[in-house]
């Protein structure tokens, strides 16, 4: 065998020693990244520091807040973009609701929403 290909079996058996039980052992990309990414760590450690910002943000009622996403690249910057989305598809719906419940409180019957929810927000907005 080439000295090239006995490097890569090497990396890549030390790479799934290495890697954490939760992976999948059929992809070799995330093993492979935490062998031959030095910089892991510190991405690491922005997505922890985001997301310690954003669960901090929530507990206080800023629902608005989201990870800022210019700190961060690759693996780290998909994650954190995924869970401003995760943020903005239960935050949004909570919001027509509450502004629907907050109408119907003051004895304003508002038009029927329209908008597409799935699951139990559907169930919530045909129940308003």
């Amino acid at each position: 065998m080439s000295s090239k290909i006995n490097k890569n079996i090497f990396v890549r058996s030390n790479a799934s020693a290495a890697a954490p039980a939760r992976m999948e052992k059929n992809s070799d990309s995330p093993k492979l990244a935490l062998v031959t990414n030095p910089d892991s760590s510190s991405l690491s450690t922005v997505v922890l520091q985001q997301v310690q910002a954003l669960i901090k943000a929530i507990k206080a009622g800023k629902l608005e807040t989201r990870a800022d996403l210019s700190a961060a690249s690759g693996n780290d910057r998909e994650l954190l973009n995924g869970i401003n989305e995760m943020l903005d598809a239960v935050i949004n719906p909570l919001g027509v609701a509450a502004h629907y419940v907050d109408r119907i409180a003051k004895g304003d019957i508002p038009e029927k929403i329209t908008d597409e929810y799935h699951g139990d927000f559907n169930t919530i907005k045909d129940n308003l």
